[in-house]
């Protein structure tokens, strides 16, 4: 090494010291990613506290959810047998009014007419 020019030397000395600033930098990210990898590992049993009891919490709300919706179609079909029940009355109840006192069709009465929505149409004069 006895001839080398300033130039060869001046980088050789510039690319030492790039290697020295890489090798520090690496090693204080490596002291950094090691106490952040500390504090994350001693907050994974707070974690998985948290989901355990996240899951139970769950667990319940769907047991809870499942037995309204058992409320609800039981309460469904008992008002909707209510509601067939109560047309069978009025269907009864309409037959056994026609049969004892008619339409009023057969009487000479005019039909009631309605406006709206029922859609009946007014005879035109």
């Amino acid at each position: 090494m006895g001839g080398e020019s300033p130039l060869v030397l001046t980088l050789l000395v510039l690319l030492c010291l790039c290697a020295v600033v890489t090798a520090v930098t690496l090693v204080a990210m490596a002291v950094e990613m090691r106490q952040t990898l500390r504090r994350v590992n001693g907050m994974l049993p707070q974690c998985e506290a948290a989901v355990r009891q996240a899951n139970v919490l769950l667990s319940r709300t769907n047991r809870a959810t499942r037995s309204i919706e058992r409320v609800i179609r039981r309460a469904s079909s008992t008002l909707l047998d209510w509601i067939e029940q109560a047309g069978e009355l009025k269907r009864t109840a309409q037959s056994i009014i026609a049969a004892r006192l008619g339409n009023g069709h057969r009487a000479g009465v005019e039909p009631r007419r309605t406006s709206g929505r029922r859609g009946y149409r007014r005879e035109r004069e």
